[in-house]
C-alpha cells in the first residue's frame, strides 16, 4: 500500500484498487471516502456554529432615526467684543425663531447686533425640552430660559 498526496485529493491503492477520497485536507494517512466526508462535515458544523450552540437569530432589529434635537445658535456682538451667546435645543424647529427673539430683545439693552442664527443637528441631548442657554462674557455666568 502506498498514498500518494495530490491537489485536494487523496488517492490511495488498496489491493491493487484506487480509491479516491476528495477532501480539502490532504495528508498523508489512509483514507477512505467516507471517513473523508464525515471529518469534513465535522469541521463545517463546528466553522458555523454559534457560541451558545442555539441558531443564530433571526430577528433584524428595526431601523430608526436615534434621539435627534436641534441645536439654534446666535451672538450677541458689539463693534469689537462678543457680549452673549444664545444656544437652544428643541426637537422642533421653532427653536431658532424663540433664540432670535432672546437675542434681538437684547440689542437695544446693549447697542449691539446679533449674528444670523446657525441651526445643526445634534444627536443624544439629555435636555432637548426647549430650552436656551445664555452665555453673558462679560459676567462669564451662564443664564437658562424655557
Amino acid at each position: 500500500m502506498f498514498v500518494l498526496p495530490c491537489f485536494n485529493f487523496i488517492h490511495t491503492h488498496v489491493n491493487k484498487k484506487p480509491v479516491t477520497g476528495r477532501t480539502a485536507f490532504p495528508d498523508y494517512q489512509k483514507v477512505d471516502q467516507n471517513h473523508t466526508i464525515d471529518a469534513m462535515k465535522m469541521k463545517m458544523e463546528e466553522m458555523f456554529k454559534t457560541d451558545s450552540g442555539e441558531p443564530p437569530n433571526k430577528d433584524v432589529p428595526k431601523t430608526h432615526t436615534g434621539n435627534y434635537c436641534f441645536r439654534a445658535q446666535t451672538t450677541l456682538k458689539d463693534d469689537k467684543n462678543t457680549l452673549r451667546d444664545y444656544t437652544g435645543y428643541d426637537d422642533n424647529i421653532d427653536i431658532v425663531q424663540k433664540v432670535e427673539r432672546y437675542c434681538s430683545t437684547d440689542e437695544s439693552v446693549y447697542n449691539a447686533k446679533c449674528t444670523i442664527a446657525r441651526l445643526t443637528f445634534v444627536q443624544d441631548v439629555d435636555n432637548c425640552d426647549g430650552h436656551v442657554d445664555i452665555k453673558d462674557w462679560s459676567t462669564n455666568t451662564l443664564f437658562q430660559t424655557f
